[in-house]
C-alpha cells in the first residue's frame, strides 16, 4: 500500500462533520514531531519507547509513554460496552478503551490531535473520531462509559453557562445509558506535591489551586470534597475514588478508599516533576505524616472517579500495581478485586509470561516451597487476597521497635527455608538454585504466625546460588529504609551469612545483568531523571544553590556600587587636582604679573599698594577655602568607602550563618 493510500485510511476514521476549521487547543508545533514519530513507528509501541533514547520533552512523554494507558488497563470495563471518550487528546488511551469495548467514539477538538489517533488506530473497525466542540455534535447512541481523563478542568473554557462544570457534567450525562458509567481523571489541587511547591499543572503558578485560583481563569480543579459535591448536584449520587500515584499522567500504583496506602508501601512509587525550582520538601519525605493523619485521600495528587446514577453493585477494583520500566513482552501488572482475589494481568505481547509465572509457581511448589495457590482464568493469573503481612512487614515492624535480634531471628527462619530447598554443591558445601527463582524475597513473602508462604514468582533464570537470594532480599529491604542502616548496617547483616566483599561486588554485577534483560533502560532513564528532583538531598541542594546565587547576585551589587564610589571619588580628586592646577598656574600668573608691575607699583602711594595686596590676599583665601571644601568632601567619600567594606564583611558573616542553617535544618 502507497503511503498514500495509507494516510487515506487514516482520515477514513475521521468525521470532520462539527469541525470548523480552528484547533483551538494545542502544545503547538511538537504536535507535527508527535505525529512523525507515530508515522514512523508503523504502530510499534517498543519504537514508541525507544523514542525516549533521545527526546524526553514533557508533550512527548506525555502523548507517546506507554504508561498513559495505565489510568484505563485495569478498569473492569463489561464486555460489549460502547464507549464515548471526550477529549480524546492524541490517543494515548484510546487504543486501550478499543480493546475493551465492541465500539468507541473519541471526540477531539483539534483536527491535528485528531489525525494522530486515526495514526494510531488505523487499523481499527470499533473507533469513530469525530472532530468538534462537544456542545455541537448530535450523538445517536447511549454509552455505557463516558471517559473524561484530564479533560473537566477546562469545562469552562468550552462551556459558557454561569455553572460551566455542572452545566457540562449535566449535558455528558444525556449520552450515559440509566446503568451506565463517567471515569473521571483530575488532579487535586490540594495534591501534595504542591504543598512540596510544584507548580499548578495547567497555570504553572505556584500554589494557584491551593489558594483557589486568584487570578486565573478557564481551568481549574477541585478538592476531593468539591468534586464530589459537584458530582453529587449533577445527578451523580454515587462516586467511588481512586488515587493514582504520582498521578493520574504516568500512574504506577493506584489505591482506593477501599486499599489506602500505609507507611509501609508509601513510597513504592517515583514522584515525577518537571524540575525542582520551586521544590522545597521532598513528597517521600512527607506523605508518611499524611497517612498517619488520615489524611491520604484529601491530598492525594490527583483522582479517579467512577461516577453513576445510582448505587453500583458491581465487584470493585481496591488497589492496581504496575511494572511501567520493563520490556513490552514482559509488563505484567496485579489488581486485588473486592479485597477477596489478587489478579495477575497483561497485554497480549506479555501473555508468555505471564504464562511462565504460573508455571514457576507450579515448579516451587514441586520442590517443597509453600506456595499461594493459583489458577489461569480468561488470561489472567487468579488467586485469593491474603490478609496477612509480609516477611518485609514484620522484619520493618521489628527494627522500628529497636527489636534487633527478633527482626534478625526472622531473617534466619527465612534463609534457613531458601537452604532447605536449595542443591547443596558438593566441593565447597555451598547451595544454589538449579532454576534461579530470584524473586524469593522478603516483600514477595505472607508470614502468619510462623509459617511462610510466598507469592508473586516472575522471574525463573539459570543457576543462581542461594545467598545470592538473600543478597537481592536484603538489598531490597535497605532501599527503601535507610532507618535501618541506624540499627544495623547492610554489610554487617549480610557478614552473617558470608557475604562478604569479593561476594557483593559479584552479585551486584551479576543482579544488574539480570535487571538489563528485563528493564528497558530509555524509560528507567527518564522515569529517574523527572523523579530524581523529589530527592531530600536534591532539594537541598538545589536550596543552596538558590542562596549562593542570591549572596553572590548580593556580593555583586555590592561590588558595583563599590566601583561606582571609586569612580566618583577618582572625579572627585580629578576636579580638585585641576582646582590646584589652576590655582598654581594663578599665583603664578599673578607673580608675573607682580613681578612686571613692580616699578609701577612703586610709584604708587602706601594706599594703593595696600588695596592691592589687600585683593590678593583674598583671592589667596577663597582659593584655600575651595581645596578645604573639596578636602572636607574626600574624608566623607573616604569614610563611606570604609562603611561600604565594613557592610560587606558583616553580609559574608550572615550568609555562613544561613548556609548553616539550612544544612541543620535538612538534617532535621
Amino acid at each position: 500500500m502507497s503511503a498514500k493510500d495509507e494516510f487515506q485510511n487514516y482520515t477514513n476514521l475521521l468525521n470532520l462533520k462539527y469541525y470548523n476549521g480552528k484547533d483551538n487547543y494545542s502544545d503547538g508545533d511538537i504536535e507535527d514531531e508527535i505525529i512523525n514519530y507515530l508515522k514512523e513507528s508503523q504502530g510499534d509501541d517498543a519504537k514508541l519507547d525507544n523514542i525516549f533514547e533521545k527526546d524526553t520533552r514533557w508533550p512527548i512523554i506525555y502523548h507517546l509513554s506507554h504508561i498513559r494507558k495505565n489510568i484505563v488497563n485495569w478498569y473492569p470495563f463489561k464486555q460489549g460496552a460502547r464507549i464515548l471518550e471526550i477529549g480524546a487528546g492524541m490517543g494515548a488511551i484510546t487504543g486501550t478503551l478499543c480493546d475493551n469495548a465492541s465500539h468507541v467514539t473519541a471526540i477531539e477538538l483539534s483536527k491535528r490531535r485528531a489525525e494522530a489517533i486515526a495514526i494510531r488506530n488505523c487499523n481499527r473497525d470499533n473507533l469513530e473520531i469525530i472532530v468538534g466542540n462537544l456542545n455541537d455534535i448530535e450523538l445517536p447512541y447511549k454509552y455505557d462509559y463516558i471517559t473524561l481523563i484530564g479533560v473537566l478542568e477546562y469545562a469552562e473554557s468550552f462551556t459558557h453557562e454561569e455553572q460551566p462544570y455542572n452545566e457540562f457534567l449535566k449535558k455528558i450525562s444525556r449520552f450515559l445509558a440509566p446503568d451506565g458509567k463517567l471515569l473521571i481523571a483530575i488532579e487535586n489541587r490540594l495534591g501534595l506535591k504542591y504543598w512540596c511547591g510544584a507548580e499548578e499543572d495547567h497555570t504553572n503558578i505556584q500554589y494557584d489551586g491551593i489558594s483557589g485560583y486568584p487570578s486565573s481563569k478557564g481551568v481549574r480543579t477541585f478538592g476531593r470534597n468539591e468534586l464530589e459535591t459537584l458530582l453529587v448536584s449533577s445527578g451523580f449520587k454515587s462516586n467511588q475514588f481512586y488515587y493514582p500515584l504520582p498521578d493520574y499522567k504516568l500512574p504506577q500504583v493506584i489505591f482506593s478508599d477501599d486499599y489506602l496506602p500505609t507507611i509501609k508501601n508509601s513510597k513504592r512509587y517515583r514522584p515525577f516533576y518537571a524540575g525542582i525550582e520551586n521544590l522545597h520538601l521532598s513528597e517521600h519525605s512527607a506523605i508518611d505524616a499524611v497517612i498517619d493523619n488520615n489524611s491520604f485521600p484529601m491530598m492525594a495528587n490527583s483522582f479517579f472517579v467512577e461516577a453513576t446514577f445510582n448505587y453500583n453493585i458491581d465487584s470493585k477494583i481496591s488497589f492496581v500495581t504496575f511494572n511501567n520500566d520493563r520490556f513490552e513482552h514482559l509488563r505484567v501488572h496485579t489488581r486485588i478485586v473486592d479485597n477477596k482475589k489478587v489478579e495477575k494481568f497483561c497485554d497480549e505481547k506479555a501473555l508468555k509470561h505471564l504464562e511462565g509465572i504460573k508455571d514457576n509457581n507450579f515448579q516451587l511448589t514441586k520442590l517443597g516451597m509453600p506456595m499461594i495457590k493459583e489458577a489461569m482464568i480468561n488470561n489472567r493469573i487468579v488467586s485469593d487476597f491474603m490478609p496477612y503481612e509480609t516477611v518485609e512487614d514484620r522484619i520493618l515492624d521489628l527494627f522500628k521497635n529497636r527489636k534487633k535480634e527478633r527482626a534478625i531471628e526472622v531473617i534466619d527462619q527465612f534463609w534457613n527455608m531458601l537452604v532447605s530447598c536449595s542443591t547443596k554443591k558438593a566441593d565447597d558445601n555451598s547451595y544454589f538454585y538449579m532454576e534461579g527463582y530470584i524473586d524469593l524475597i522478603f516483600s514477595n513473602c505472607f508470614i502468619k504466625e510462623e509459617f511462610f508462604c510466598f507469592f508473586d514468582q516472575e522471574w525463573k533464570f539459570e543457576v543462581i546460588p542461594t545467598d545470592f537470594i538473600l543478597y537481592r532480599a536484603i538489598t531490597n529491604l535497605y532501599r527503601f529504609n535507610s532507618f535501618i542502616e541506624t540499627i544495623i548496617s547492610m554489610n554487617e547483616l549480610l557478614s552473617r551469612y558470608n557475604i562478604d566483599e569479593y561476594k557483593i561486588n559479584h552479585f551486584k554485577d551479576l543482579d544488574e545483568r539480570i535487571m538489563n534483560r528485563i528493564l528497558d533502560k530509555h524509560i528507567v532513564e527518564y522515569l529517574e531523571t523527572r523523579s530524581q528532583f523529589n530527592d531530600s538531598n536534591c532539594i537541598e541542594e538545589s536550596h543552596s544553590d538558590q542562596i549562593n546565587k542570591i549572596c553572590n547576585d548580593y556580593e555583586s551589587e555590592i561590588k558595583r556600587i563599590h566601583e561606582e564610589n571609586s569612580n566618583e571619588l577618582n572625579n572627585k580628586n580629578n576636579q580638585i587636582k585641576s582646582i590646584v592646577e589652576d590655582y598654581e598656574k594663578e599665583i603664578d600668573r599673578l607673580q608675573n604679573v607682580n613681578n612686571s608691575r613692580v616699578q609701577e607699583i612703586q610709584g604708587m602711594n602706601d594706599s594703593r599698594i595696600k588695596e592691592i595686596c589687600s585683593d590678593y590676599e583674598s583671592e589667596i583665601a577663597r582659593l584655600n577655602a575651595i581645596i578645604s571644601e573639596h578636602s572636607i568632601e574626600m574624608s566623607l567619600i573616604k569614610e563611606s568607602n570604609k562603611e561600604l567594606e565594613l557592610y560587606k564583611n558583616e553580609t559574608q558573616q550572615n550568609y555562613i550563618l544561613v548556609r548553616k542553617a539550612w544544612k541543620s535544618y535538612f538534617k532535621k
